[in-house]
């Protein structure tokens, strides 16, 4: 299913704020705080480009709602700026309503009109059309969705996909300049949501549209995003691509969000291990050496560790299948603390107090001030 650009666009009027479809977003030392509680965010900054669709991600609490209602014009904030393009939306003397921001949103509910068919709940938004040529409009966005069949349904009648297949084409059908998606795959089970997920995805690229989408599922900000904004505490720890926030985690925080990972010392490594991470810069001085359960890799007793390479010795406690993976839940020898770790399916059987050795790829040592 492809919807070009220009599709139904000869139709549509001049936005009255002077807003280009698909616009960039540009978020200025903002601030956000609630009466007698200070400051609920603080110094948010960040930027995205035309056409590119960024995930806000973080734990439940942690602000990204509240900084997704503050860019719609939800809700006002203490201070900074929010720019749309060359639009200012928040400023120190300035306030734009959220009906004259050219921002879509779609809300976790989707929203959708219980009194209103499918075809009426997509032709709601086109108050500068002529009934008639609002309903025409609707019925094409609709065949391009797939929900052509279902012009005369109401809510109560789809499913869960499909309510949020007419949330989205009643959004996109406006031409929004930004698109805002507040969890909106949450609601749905595992495999609907993957392929809703992927569905909404191909809309959002065919249509280039820019969006933000919040959500507190890593795997669903890895697959989806341009760029992923990960939120903790009502502050920004990172931004970037899916590829630097999984391999180059900043903080303690963001390396956990992502993965299971497990707290080792430095006398938990083998001699030879122990040696080189105390003389690289990158370790000095450390207490804790955080490792991921995947990034350990169970060897041979007398396997001859490449240079990069640190070795860990332990014990098993126990040893289930997952899956294709094994997990080996371990511990080290004068300690009653529990490590684990997953790795590719083996014939191998391991047994309680067997000795083990794991390997780790230097690049895969975390440590943080």
């Amino acid at each position: 299913m492809v919807i070009s650009s220009n599709q139904y666009s000869s139709s549509i009027v001049a936005r009255p704020i002077g807003v280009s479809i698909a616009a960039g977003l540009q978020v200025n030392s903002l601030r956000h705080c609630y009466t007698g509680k200070g400051d609920y965010l603080r110094d948010i900054n960040f930027s995205i480009k035309k056409g590119e669709i960024t995930c806000l991600l973080g734990e439940s609490g942690c602000g990204k709602s509240t900084l997704l209602r503050l860019i719609a014009g939800l809700e006002k904030p203490c201070g900074g700026e929010i720019w749309l393009d060359e639009l200012q939306l928040n400023g120190k003397n300035n306030f734009v309503k959220p009906q004259k921001r050219g921002i879509g949103l779609i809300f976790q509910d989707y929203a959708l009109f219980p009194h209103l068919t499918v075809l009426e709940n997509v032709a709601y938004g086109l108050h500068n059309f002529k009934k008639e040529e609002a309903l025409k409009l609707a019925k094409e966005v609709l065949h391009a969705f797939g929900l052509f069949k279902y012009l005369h349904h109401y809510s109560s009648e789809l499913s869960g996909g499909e309510q949020q297949r007419v949330a989205l084409a009643r959004t996109l059908i406006t031409r929004p300049a930004l698109l805002l998606m507040d969890e909106p795959f949450s609601g749905l089970d595992k495999e609907l949501r993957h392929n809703v997920r992927r569905y909404t995805v191909d809309i959002l690229r065919q249509t280039q549209s820019s969006s933000i989408i919040v959500t507190h599922d890593p795997l669903e900000a890895l697959e989806v995003a341009d760029s992923i904004i990960f939120m903790h505490n009502g502050k920004i720890l990172q931004k970037g691509n899916a590829q630097e926030l999984y391999k180059t985690p900043v903080t303690e925080e963001v390396l956990r969000f992502f993965s299971e990972v497990n707290q080792f010392k430095v006398d938990d490594f083998d001699e030879t291990s122990r040696s080189y991470l105390l003389q690289r810069k990158k370790f000095l001085d450390k207490k804790v050496f955080y490792i991921r359960y995947g990034d350990l890799r169970i060897v041979p007793k007398h396997y001859k560790a490449k240079s990069c390479e640190c070795i860990i010795q332990g014990y098993v406690i126990t040893s289930k299948k997952f899956g294709s993976n094994d997990r080996i839940d371990f511990r080290i020898k004068n300690s009653d603390h529990i490590y684990s770790a997953i790795f590719p399916i083996s014939n191998t059987p391991y047994k309680k107090d067997q000795k083990c050795f794991f390997t780790v790829n230097q690049t895969d040592i975390y440590c943080y001030s």
